[in-house]
């Protein structure tokens, strides 16, 4: 927004709430209002939305004058505003751009939608999912934005000495079906994890692909598709290695991949993606 904007805007308000409660996530909405003489505004909540890994959440958001946004776009996004969380226009949510590691994650209410009702539904939440989350408008009439609202998702675990990270792979794990391969990660620094619950999941957090906790493999409520076809390696979990081996490649198999980590007061995870060649 250009400076000219700024100076025109007659309000300014900037509320940042303060999540001191130890719950694992904090979704915590920081919004910027800017009101014009004639025109609507976007409102946000001024509490913070708590949630665990795992949940489904709301991120509110809403016209002040309760106009119908049918006709509007209704644009999510993190960082990069061409790789929307959620795209909605020309009375349809346009998916084809939206960034991968949401898809199937989030939906807007059509019915709220009539009475400027833009919240964000976002299922399954996981700690990756921190961050400043901006909810852009557009009735057709203005040429630059009237409002921001964003939305900050942080842990509550703080930088301290004994601090760790989950890191997975920046490049892609390409094989042919029926091969076996390994999808990597592994914490750092080099901790060990025998006594850390580890999990590798794709689209559902509850469904796993892998699940390791109290120092067994916990394959109740594994994915199907995925039985007998995973390890970890024992030896590996010592130094910190937490790759997971997946047998028998799959055309099905394709995707992106979330390995997640818990020592019982901080979540961390990485991502790794499987491309099967000839797909």
């Amino acid at each position: 927004m250009s400076s000219q904007n700024l100076a025109s805007s007659s309000q300014l308000f900037l509320i940042l709430e303060s999540c001191f409660e130890k719950w694992p996530i904090c979704l915590q909405l920081l919004y910027l209002v800017f009101s014009f003489s004639g025109g609507w505004r976007v409102v946000g909540s001024d509490q913070p939305v708590i949630a665990e890994p795992g949940d489904d959440v709301i991120l509110p958001c809403h016209i002040s004058s309760r106009v119908s946004a049918v006709d509007m776009e209704v644009r999510w996004f993190r960082d990069t505003f061409e790789k929307p969380v959620h795209l909605y226009r020309f009375r349809k949510n346009l998916l084809g751009t939206q960034d991968r590691a949401y898809q199937g994650r989030t939906a807007l209410s059509p019915e709220a939608l009539q009475t400027g009702d833009l919240s964000l539904h976002l299922r399954n939440l996981r700690p990756s999912d921190r961050g400043v989350y901006t909810c852009l408008a557009d009735d057709g009439k203005s040429c630059f934005e009237k409002w921001l609202i964003c939305l900050q998702l942080f842990y509550l675990v703080f930088s301290f000495s004994d601090a760790w990270r989950v890191v997975g792979s920046d490049q892609p794990v390409i094989a042919e079906p029926g091969d076996d391969v390994i999808l990597p990660c592994h914490i750092s620094p080099r901790l060990s994890a025998v006594d850390m619950e580890v999990r590798w999941f794709r689209d559902a957090f509850e469904n796993p692909v892998h699940l390791y906790n109290f120092q067994e493999n916990l394959l109740e409520t594994q994915d199907r598709a995925y039985q007998d076809r995973t390890a970890l390696s024992p030896p590996a979990l010592e130094r910190g290695d937490i790759s997971l081996r997946l047998r028998n490649l799959r055309p099905s198999d394709r995707g992106i991949y979330t390995c997640y980590a818990h020592d019982g007061s901080q979540y961390e995870e990485g991502q790794t993606e499987v491309i099967v060649a000839g797909q």
